[in-house]
């Protein structure tokens, strides 16, 4: 089963719902995830198989790594706006999986802290050599962090904060019923 990741089609459609993003092109859905997947083609954490001898893939590939063509641009015109795993090698995998996912990793965090500082919506950040430079300086350190096992994603963190709790609360009852077997007890030799 291939897992979609982002469809820069989900974005554009609500452009129309909100007064702040009616303005904007249907390129700027695109953009987002493009930069992403250029850093993705940059690292070679792409599968190449999924691509076969399409040669037009290929040759998007080398005009992003000659600065002819950004990621967005790439991710619109040979992926159709469509970001899925069986797009990305097992390394790429597993590092989207920890990264990006929207709902667990840090990838919109990054993107929103270095790049959406001066736009009213995320969505109006520009498609530019100078802003990929920026998001790829920081996802590169997060692919050392996670090589290193350092980068957990959020929900990896949520589960082993209730996982704490959890014991921690399985400790509470333990005490609790520690003094309740005493004092019960205590009471039946008097």
């Amino acid at each position: 089963m291939t897992i979609v990741y982002d469809k820069a089609k989900w974005h554009f459609e609500r452009f129309d719902q909100k007064e702040s993003t009616k303005h904007l092109a249907s390129e700027q859905a695109f953009v987002h995830t493009g930069m992403y997947w250029g850093w993705i083609m940059e690292r070679g954490l792409h599968d190449e198989d999924a691509f076969g001898d399409d040669e037009k893939f290929r040759q998007s590939i080398r005009d992003f790594r000659a600065r002819k063509l950004t990621g967005p641009q790439v991710y619109e015109s040979q992926l159709d706006g469509v970001l899925a795993d069986d797009l990305l090698n097992e390394q790429g995998k597993d590092f989207t999986n920890a990264y990006f996912v929207f709902e667990k990793g840090l990838y919109l965090r990054d993107y929103e802290e270095l790049l959406g500082q001066n736009v009213k919506e995320l969505y109006e950040v520009k498609d530019s050599w100078e802003n990929y430079e920026k998001i790829r300086a920081r996802i590169d350190a997060r692919f050392g962090q996670w090589k290193k096992g350092i980068l957990r994603s959020k929900a990896e963190e949520i589960y082993t904060r209730l996982k704490r709790r959890q014991y921690w609360g399985y400790g509470i009852v333990l005490v609790y019923l520690i003094i309740h077997v005493l004092i019960h007890y205590w009471n039946s030799t008097k």
